[in-house]
């Protein structure tokens, strides 16, 4: 299931909790439950049981704000796509980025983890905030061509042997 279905199900269920809550304690058991919610809400089976799987903590009206905002966020359409250089430093020990003018770093032991780190980093502090795809070209690495970092998962492209061989 799509993060996406699995948010428009916990919205539906949020949407009126008193009702929710009615629902459930109205079902003989799980199954029960599952299927008087997928009726009443419009849901499928998984995501049903989405909502099933939810704790009392959902309830609050903090983390339902925030549940309709992340829902909002994944209902609008990504912004283009940011093209960035990164450069690993001689020891491989930190990689830097430059975005807005704000530095955005990683580090680590060695030159992988550095560049893991830092792909971690855009992805927070750029990819999501910004609400858009990075594409970051890394220096200084021999065998890693780019990474690409959307909202919610990161991408490496490394260059065959061929190519790094003659490069």
């Amino acid at each position: 299931m799509e993060h996406r279905d699995a948010l428009e199900a916990v919205n539906a269920g949020l949407l009126d909790p008193h009702r929710l809550v009615d629902l459930l304690l109205a079902s003989a058991d799980a199954a029960d439950a599952r299927q008087r919610l997928a009726t009443a809400l419009e849901l499928t089976d998984e995501q049903a049981q989405v909502v099933l799987d939810l704790q009392f903590g959902a309830l609050t009206a903090a983390r339902r704000t925030a549940l309709a905002d992340e829902l909002e966020r994944e209902r609008t359409p990504l912004g283009p796509p940011l093209h960035l250089r990164a450069e690993l430093d001689a020891s491989g020990r930190r990689a830097t980025v430059v975005v807005d003018g704000i530095e955005v770093s990683g580090r680590g032991r060695t030159a992988a983890r550095t560049v893991d780190d830092l792909a971690t980093r855009v992805l927070e502090d750029v990819a999501r905030p910004l609400h858009r795809p990075v594409v970051v070209q890394v220096d200084g690495m021999d065998r890693l061509e780019r990474f690409e970092a959307d909202l919610s998962s990161i991408r490496f492209h490394w260059r065959d042997e061929a190519t790094a061989q003659g490069s």
